[in-house]
């Protein structure tokens, strides 16, 4: 309970930190306008997994999929807490996370590749070797990166939609990166001292 007050207390002061500087009717018009620009946004997409859906003729709000990913996410923690002192298993989840905040970003683009491009090399450099990984991470960054850069001429850039050079490939990482979170295990052998 003393958290919940000290968040709600802290929450009110920043909300009232702007009327040192502008007066309170400002401040209002100020949250008014933040808000009809929220109304705005949520009806975007953008390069995101929720356009996908929108492609496929599901045409749900974003906030219920992206609520969703934040549960997966969470779940995901949550599942693997006992492993948390395996340093791969963290970068493998902060790969994980990297690449859900594009996948799940109602204003995904092409510059945001560079945020999911990393958390791709961060799992692929923490998990272990083999011939699939590296050909699922050189399909995803050929699609993400170099589709998109000038090296490709536009005429194969208009053969192969937005979706496919960016939604597409991350969204099945990030399926992949969930399902080796959440199915592959770090079997430790525990061997004890003999004396």
């Amino acid at each position: 309970m003393r958290a919940i007050a000290i968040t709600i207390v802290c929450t009110a002061v920043l909300l009232a930190l702007p009327l040192f500087v502008i007066p309170p009717g400002a401040l209002a018009a100020q949250y008014q306008s933040w808000g009809s620009l929220e109304r705005t946004e949520a009806a975007l997409a953008g390069l995101s997994a929720m356009a996908l859906f929108r492609d496929a003729g599901i045409n749900w709000p974003e906030w219920p999929l992206q609520l969703a990913g934040c549960a997966i996410v969470l779940a995901t923690l949550w599942l693997r807490r006992r492993d948390w002192n395996d340093r791969n298993l963290r970068l493998q989840f902060l790969g994980f996370v990297l690449v859900f905040c594009v996948v799940f970003n109602h204003r995904a683009e092409r510059q945001s590749a560079v945020i999911a491009l990393t958390g791709a090399i961060i799992w692929y450099l923490a998990s272990p070797r083999s011939a699939w990984r590296t050909l699922l991470f050189a399909i995803v960054y050929v699609l993400v990166a170099v589709t998109g850069s000038a090296v490709v001429p536009d005429v194969i850039k208009q053969i192969l939609s937005a979706e496919i050079r960016f939604t597409i490939p991350l969204t099945i990482l990030w399926l992949v990166m969930l399902g080796e979170l959440t199915l592959r295990r770090n079997y430790r052998v525990l061997v004890a001292e003999v004396d």
